[in-house]
Order: C-alpha cells, then sequence, then structure tokens
C-alpha cells in the first residue's frame, strides 16, 4: 500500500507519499525526494555496503503540514552537509516533533548520475491529510 510518486508542476516537480499512516507517508515522501536527487539510491544492496550510517534528524513545526517541509529541508540541509544520501528512515511523529533515524551512505559518482539538485521543499501544493483511511504527504520541491 505504501508508495510515492513524482507529479509534474511547471518549472519545479511535486513529491507525493502515500501510507496508512502519518509516518509512512512522510517515509515515503523523503524516498520521492531522495530518488530525485540520488536516482540509484534504490537500487543499493544494503547487505553489501560498508559505510552505513544512521543519523538522528528531529524537528518541530506549528502544524502537521509545515512539519513535513520542515522534515524535508532538514534531510536535505543534512544531507548536504554530511555528504550522504538518505535511503531508509524510521520516523515518529508525536506533538508536532518529528523523530527520525535515517539511514545513509556517503554520495558518489554513481548514486548522482542522473539527480535532479533540489534547493528546497515548498509549501506550494503542501498537503498533509488523511484520505479515504489513507494518509497523502506531499509538496512542491523547488529544482
Amino acid at each position: 500500500m505504501a508508495h510515492w510518486e513524482i507529479f509534474d508542476h511547471g518549472a519545479d516537480i511535486g513529491i507525493r507519499g502515500i501510507g496508512s499512516s502519518v509516518e509512512e507517508a512522510f517515509k515515503m515522501a523523503a524516498i520521492a525526494l531522495f530518488s530525485l536527487m540520488y536516482p540509484n539510491i534504490q537500487k543499493l544492496d544494503i547487505k553489501e555496503l560498508d559505510h552505513v550510517k544512521e543519523i538522528k534528524i528531529e524537528c518541530s513545526s506549528i502544524d502537521i503540514e509545515y512539519l513535513l517541509v520542515e522534515f524535508l529541508n532538514t534531510l536535505i540541509s543534512k544531507s548536504d552537509l554530511l555528504r550522504v544520501a538518505f535511503f531508509d528512515f524510521d520516523i515518529k511523529i508525536k506533538d508536532l516533533t518529528c523523530s527520525c533515524k535515517a539511514k545513509a551512505v556517503p554520495i558518489n559518482k554513481d548514486l548522482c548520475d542522473d539527480g535532479i539538485e533540489v534547493k528546497a521543499a515548498t509549501l506550494c501544493e503542501l498537503k498533509v491529510k488523511r484520505e479515504n483511511g489513507t494518509w497523502i504527504a506531499q509538496c512542491v520541491v523547488d529544482v
């Protein structure tokens, strides 16, 4: 049931995470984000990787929608600062605080092939809500 999607939006790109819980929808949105930035990330054989790091990320916001933008922008800045690509996310959301243990690998040329530079998650088409028992977390990212 959980999955992610990319949608067109003029000069930018929309990402959408879909899941059975808000945490799962956030996770799928994060996977969509890093699949744009590092298209080969989902092809990695995790068992064969030597340099997997687990990085703790925490952020808070005034509502659940802004929390998604804050979470994605924190991931973008941590990825850039630490020179890593995130590929798996264990997320807990409580009282408008997102706590995440994110798995990452060092960025290398193979990961960067055909990637899109994402500058930031934006408020455009921002939505985090439950529809028919399914959570959707989406926004447009500035590329």
